[in-house]
């Protein structure tokens, strides 16, 4: 493995994060991603940077657009993305890795499903096997109700 402390930039990161309902948890979401901000090193010793948090506006039924705004005016790292009306998560998903501009794009979803405390390990993961795509399994319980969970449940299946 090369040691990326001797190659100089870091792996630009861009975090997409999908948002519809996101109002209760996106916040959260931001907090945990922000301290990446800064260059670290993986475990296997590449230097990794998340370079901007993306949040696509895909407009739901709770506030969450004021939240976005709120976080792009007090994180300059954070940047909105506005979708006209509701297209879905993966059209949501899409129009942030389209407006993006890091090395990598990691997404995200809006409820603390995926926790950033991985982001070093998936991209190990790339750079060892030379992949352009890393797929991970969320590690959180989703916050949703009874109903919801098990409707998601069946629908991935």
């Amino acid at each position: 493995m090369t040691d990326d402390m001797t190659h100089g930039s870091p792996h630009g990161i861009s975090v997409v994060v999908p948002v519809h309902q996101g109002e209760r948890h996106l916040q959260a979401v931001v907090d945990e991603l922000l301290p990446l901000v800064h260059p670290f090193l993986s475990p296997d010793r590449h230097l990794l940077q998340v370079v901007e948090i993306i949040l696509v506006y895909d407009p739901g039924p709770d506030d969450s657009a004021r939240v976005i705004r709120e976080l792009a005016e007090k994180h300059e790292i954070v940047r909105p993305v506005w979708l006209s009306r509701n297209f879905g998560q993966h059209a949501a998903t899409l129009a942030g890795m389209a407006s993006s501009g890091g090395d990598w794009v990691l997404t995200m979803d809006e409820d603390g499903q995926h926790d950033p405390g991985y982001v070093a390990a998936m991209l190990d993961c790339a750079l060892r096997a030379s992949a352009s795509l890393v797929y991970a399994r969320p590690t959180n319980p989703p916050p949703h109700g009874l109903a919801r969970n098990a409707t998601s449940r069946g629908a991935k299946r």
